[in-house]
């Protein structure tokens, strides 16, 4: 099961984080770019389930981060670091979709157990 987009929108809100996309981010003799979430001054956010697995950086789809920014849910904040970095940040829209998600109980936002299905998602 993967996370969607909602979710991780969720988990951008819950944790007031931003979406940090690199550019080139290299991975040995090869290049790409990442997508992940990052703390406001720009590191890599660190998420940690109850069961003690954590994962940094934790990283985002590109379909998704294209689907947030297609849908206005996410926004570039400021002008693009020297070493390729650019972080996004949640837009009113973004926020309102966030308040109008109806989670059942065990989904609430900032409930471990939706970390933990994100966490599922990942590992699978």
């Amino acid at each position: 099961m993967y996370a969607t987009s909602d979710e991780y929108l969720d988990l951008v809100a819950t944790n007031g984080c931003a979406i940090m996309f690199e550019k080139a981010f290299p991975s040995g003799k090869l290049k790409r770019e990442m997508i992940s979430l990052a703390t406001n001054d720009g590191r890599h956010l660190t998420l940690t389930t109850p069961h003690g697995f954590s994962s940094c950086p934790f990283e985002m789809p590109r379909k998704i981060f294209d689907h947030c920014l297609a849908e206005k849910f996410i926004e570039q904040d400021g002008p693009e670091y020297p070493d390729g970095r650019i972080l996004s940040r949640l837009t009113q829209a973004g926020r309102s979709r966030v308040d109008f998600l109806t989670f059942p109980v065990a989904w609430r936002p900032g409930s471990d157990q939706l970390v933990h299905r994100l966490f599922r998602a990942w590992l699978a």
